[in-house]
């Protein structure tokens, strides 16, 4: 195991969910299902199954791993603000080489350099961020197995005293309610750390203090359309 693999592991195990948050979670679950929250969905998806549960404590924890990204992601900006500016010339370059009609394969290598670097600079970010993901993920599982156990119409459903709802198919057709399959969907690590360069494009200007980062980073944008189109994607449509 390389060191860093070896690293990211050791924040994985760390990513074990404190006792007190744990206790917590059960508790947050018992109270759900007391109240029969959430309610049994009364349709399927348009694939054909179960809708995922919906508790709102999964909501609380989304929204407590979505500012652990936002914060680690603005701290690797400060911490690589050279390699950020590296990547900024890069990509002027790109985009005025491009509109000149003198772009060749030396300026998109230059860039593509750059951005190789910064997604391999950030991984330690990302790494923590994938821990506060597992730790969300624990807590849930604790959260949700309190509310399949005590859940108020799921237990009547079990012990006879209730009939399980028919549910609708995307064809107005009745099928049987499916419990083992109704379960919230996991958090997810969020998909702009696999292009970390996202990141610099939607921030807020960390130098300045502009929350228009869209005009500093418009031509890391630009640059990026214009790989993207050079390695077979389609162009965007630009306005104009």
């Amino acid at each position: 195991m390389d060191s860093r693999s070896a690293r990211a592991h050791e924040e994985f195990r760390a990513a074990a969910a404190h006792w007190t948050d744990r206790f917590r979670a059960r508790r947050e679950g018992w109270k759900d299902a007391r109240r029969g929250l959430p309610e049994l969905p009364a349709t399927l998806d348009g694939a054909g199954r179960v809708r995922p549960a919906r508790p709102g404590y999964r909501e609380e924890l989304q929204a407590r791993v979505a500012v652990v990204s936002e914060k680690y992601a603005a701290e690797a900006q400060r911490r690589h603000d050279r390699l950020v500016e590296e990547m900024m010339g890069r990509a002027t370059d790109v985009v005025y080489h491009h509109e000149a009609g003198t772009l060749e394969r030396r300026h998109l290598g230059r860039l593509q350099s750059a951005l190789g670097r910064w997604a391999n600079a950030v991984q330690p970010q990302r790494s923590v961020v994938a821990g506060a993901v597992a730790e969300a993920n624990q807590l849930l599982c604790c959260h949700w197995k309190v509310v399949e156990r005590w859940h108020r119409r799921l237990r009547a459903i079990r012990r006879g005293r209730a009939k399980p709802p028919l549910m609708t198919d995307g064809e107005g057709r009745q099928v049987p309610f499916d419990a083992a399959a109704w379960k919230p969907e996991p958090i997810a690590l969020d998909s702009r750390w696999e292009h970390p360069e996202e990141f610099l494009i939607r921030l807020p200007d960390v130098f300045t203090g502009d929350d228009a980062s869209g005009y500093r980073f418009g031509p890391l944008a630009r640059a990026l359309e214009i790989l993207r189109y050079f390695y077979g994607t389609p162009e965007p449509e630009t306005g104009g």
